[in-house]
């Protein structure tokens, strides 16, 4: 028993491996330690920004997150969001993100709207959305260059590049 809580196994899994000048490459399970490096990481001060793009039944979805930490603040200003996919290039509109918050075993969700400031209650805090950027399978996603207000202070995130990769990874049964 005490084997299994603890064990892992290799899978094959497609994945978007992401690039960009000054971002970050994670994986997502596990603390980071296992799995497949697909996650953008982005760091100021005390908020990351995060970007991951995944595929699911041939939707493709960009996943945007602030987590923040202490008493900072993100505000994402009215502006395009361009996404090219393979050879396609569309406009996303941003006009909010989410906030979960738990207590116990309830949760609950907040929805801020662009140009509001998302602000740390707690130890830290995160706030999502995710957009439907193509409705078939893809093998390349380019995210255009966007800015955000951080802290009071305009930081860019630059032109990111998530393209399909496959392979044999480690995965958790349980983490």
């Amino acid at each position: 028993m005490a084997l299994t809580l603890s064990s892992c196994v290799v899978l094959h899994e497609e994945y978007f491996f992401p690039q960009a000048i000054g971002g970050k490459v994670e994986k997502e399970w596990c603390r980071g330690h296992v799995g497949v490096d697909n996650q953008l990481i982005f760091s100021f001060e005390d908020v990351e920004v995060k970007m991951d793009v995944w595929e699911h039944q041939n939707i493709t979805r960009l996943g945007i997150s602030f987590k923040l930490h202490s008493n900072s603040e993100v505000v994402w200003p009215q502006q395009p969001l361009f996404v090219t996919a393979d050879t396609s290039q569309t406009s996303i509109e941003v006009k909010s993100f989410d906030r979960l918050i738990r207590k116990g075993d309830d949760i609950k969700s907040e929805t801020y709207l662009v140009d509001t400031i998302m602000k740390n209650d707690l130890d830290h805090e995160t706030f999502y959305k995710s957009f439907i950027v193509s409705k078939d399978s893809v093998e390349s996603i380019e995210v255009s260059a966007f800015y955000l207000i951080i802290n009071g202070k305009k930081e860019q995130i630059p032109l990111s590049v998530f393209s399909k990769k496959s392979g044999l990874f480690l995965h958790p049964l349980n983490c």
